[in-house]
């Protein structure tokens, strides 16, 4: 998982992070991922995070988290 960790933040692309999702997906449990989600959300202020959490479950909108 590090390393495929690694390979996104350098790559920095939709596909790098799509396929981190993918690997995280099938090598951490639900429990992982949701603490991997909060703890991640929480290093934000409170508009990115909502905006990041809103466009994980419903989409992108007019505005984009980044």
């Amino acid at each position: 998982m590090s390393r495929m960790l690694g390979f996104a933040l350098t790559l920095d692309t939709a596909d790098a992070w799509q396929g981190f999702a993918f690997v995280a997906l099938t090598r951490m449990s639900e429990a992982e991922r949701v603490a991997l989600a909060f703890w991640a959300l929480t290093t934000l202020d409170d508009d990115t995070a909502y905006l990041t959490a809103s466009a994980a479950l419903f989409g992108m909108g007019d505005e984009v988290a980044a």
